[in-house]
């Protein structure tokens, strides 16, 4: 933009600006009811699911619960989730996606290790990115440093079988790495 700091805005910033900070204020009215007390007599399979995606802005995770119950019923119910801006060296698609599943593999660790369920819990990632899929299921030794490390962690982390590809347009993560309005989002997200 090339303004001094007590510069005033030019108006082809300031009211984009001034919409966005309206937009704001809509966020205090956005709820997203989440509920997890379970027990071993009320659930027959528990597992969470892991999203991650990526663009050329941000990439970020999504976690979500699936739990079956006795009687057949499934609920699925959102758990956490977290995004990044992306870095401001330029990165390549594939590796911002790769960031994003490793931050997947870090949250979902997180998620474990602060949750403590009586049955056990099975946990399952998803991409919709097939070289980052390709990359976890591969061996780490084969690739250049910046792949090789996160990869690497990644199976620290997860077991590779447990990645799966997902098709793009039912990413729940989607939302993470190209954003969306508070609107859109309470009708659509």
């Amino acid at each position: 933009m090339g303004l001094l700091w007590d510069q005033e805005m030019p108006e082809i910033i300031r009211k984009p600006f001034k919409e966005w900070c309206k937009e704001l204020e809509e966020l205090n009215s956005v709820t997203i009811p989440r509920f997890y007390h379970f027990t071993d007599l009320d659930v027959i399979d528990i597992q969470i699911h892991s999203f991650s995606d990526a663009s050329k802005k941000a990439y970020g995770t999504v976690v979500y619960f699936r739990v079956v119950r006795p009687d057949g019923t499934i609920t699925t119910s959102f758990v956490t989730s977290k995004s990044r801006v992306a870095p401001l060296k330029t990165l390549s698609l594939p590796r911002l996606e790769l960031m994003g599943a490793l931050l997947s593999a870090r949250l979902c660790d997180k998620v474990s290790k602060t949750l403590k369920f009586e049955k056990s819990c099975f946990f399952f990632f998803h991409t919709d990115s097939s070289i980052v899929y390709h990359w976890i299921q591969g061996e780490p030794a084969r690739f250049k440093p910046f792949v090789k490390n996160r990869v690497e962690e990644i199976h620290r982390l997860t077991e590779s079988p447990k990645w799966n590809h997902c098709p793009g347009r039912e990413n729940p993560a989607d939302i993470l790495s190209r954003g969306i309005s508070v609107k859109l989002f309470r009708t659509e997200g």
